[in-house]
């Protein structure tokens, strides 16, 4: 970010005057550690504290798996009727995690569009037999929007913005 901001202001000719040379600059990683280092500048991250996994976990996956195993041995279900889907909630604005800031300073803010907040579910399945379903994407509309969705993804408009009966059923 650096680097590219060095290499537009080296182009406008304000610089090109004070500096002649200028253009001959590369504006390398090497710079860009000097830069930062001149003006104490470092780069920093937001910190989170990363969730942990119940202490039975693992007991309960495996009472899970035994489970399904028994009833699909009882019922003879085929393996292309047995699958496993994940509905994760994705941000239209995915902020960095990280930024440039002086040395030293307490709070460290980063500059966002304001709808980090607002989501779409992305839902993706496959079956026991190895068959991976095409990715199904929710947005929390009526309708759906008028964009070009990639071919081999499906896209509904739920007003909750989730998975429900209607989207299981199609």
């Amino acid at each position: 970010m650096i680097s590219a901001r060095a290499h537009n202001l080296a182009s406008k000719q304000e610089y090109c005057t004070l500096y002649p040379d200028i253009h001959k600059c590369k504006f390398t990683h090497k710079w860009v550690d000097g830069f930062m280092s001149c003006n104490l500048l470092v780069n920093r991250r937001c910190t989170t504290v990363a969730q942990r996994l119940p202490e039975e976990y693992n007991e309960d996956q495996q009472n899970f798996l035994s489970y399904i195993l028994y009833r699909r041995t009882k019922c003879n279900y085929p393996l292309n009727l047995i699958g496993n889907m994940d509905e994760t909630s994705m941000a239209f604005n995915l902020p960095s995690q990280s930024t440039i800031e002086e040395r030293g300073k307490r709070t460290v803010s980063i500059l966002t569009t304001g709808h980090e907040c607002t989501n779409f579910t992305v839902t993706l399945t496959c079956l026991a037999d190895g068959t991976k379903l095409p990715p199904f994407i929710i947005f929390k509309l009526v309708n759906v929007p008028r964009e070009k969705f990639p071919d081999g993804v499906y896209v509904h408009a739920n007003p909750n913005g989730w998975m429900d009966e209607k989207e299981m059923i199609w």
